[in-house]
C-alpha cells in the first residue's frame, strides 16, 4: 500500500525540538536552529532552498503521514519518489529531516538509498537490506513522495542484519 505525503495538511504534527535543562528555571529550552551549510544535505545539494544562505532549519526526529504513521530518522521506508512519473517503488532510509525554522512542516527529508541482498537472513529467513554501491542520497520534498512504512526501527526482521 502506498501512502501519499502532504504534510501541509498537518501543520501541527511538527514540533520544535528542544532539550531539558537541569538546573534552570525553565525545564526546557528550545534547540536553535542550524543553518544549510551545517547540515547532512548540503552535500547533495549545495545550493540552500530558495537560493537564500540565511535561511534556518531545524533538525526534525520524526514526521507524521496523512494517514497518521511515523517516519523516524533511521527509519526504513518504500518508496516511489515522482508520481506523476510513476518508478517501482525502492527501500529507503531517512537520513535527515529539516523543517524550516518560519514554518511547522517538514520541508527537505534526506534518505539514503538502500538494496535487497539477493539471499535471505540463514537463520531468520527474512530480506536483507544493504547500501547501495553508490551511496546515494536524495533530497525528498514531502509533498510529492509516496511512502509505505516498511518497519520500526526496532523491528528485527528488517534490520541491517549483514
Amino acid at each position: 500500500m502506498l501512502l501519499h505525503y502532504d504534510l501541509q495538511r498537518h501543520s501541527g504534527q511538527v514540533y520544535l525540538p528542544s532539550q531539558q535543562d537541569k538546573g534552570s528555571l525553565t525545564k526546557y529550552r528550545v534547540i536553535p536552529p542550524v543553518e544549510w551549510s551545517t547540515t547532512q544535505s548540503v552535500a547533495v545539494q549545495p545550493i540552500p532552498p530558495r537560493n537564500n544562505a540565511q535561511d534556518l532549519f531545524y533538525k526534525g526526529k520524526t514526521f507524521t503521514t496523512v494517514d497518521g504513521d511515523t517516519a523516524r530518522i533511521d527509519g526504513h521506508v518504500i518508496l516511489q519518489i515522482d508520481e506523476a512519473n510513476p518508478t517501482e517503488p525502492s527501500i529507503k532510509k531517512i537520513t535527515e529531516i529539516l523543517i524550516c525554522a518560519d514554518g511547522q512542516v517538514a520541508s527537505h527529508i534526506l534518505i539514503t538509498c538502500l538494496d535487497f541482498l539477493p539471499e535471505l537472513h540463514p537463520e531468520l529467513h527474512v530480506p536483507r537490506i544493504k547500501l547501495s554501491e553508490s551511496e546515494q542520497k536524495v533530497i525528498v520534498t514531502p509533498n510529492i513522495c509516496f511512502l509505505s512504512m516498511v518497519i520500526s526501527p526496532t523491528d528485527v526482521s528488517f534490520k541491517n542484519i549483514l
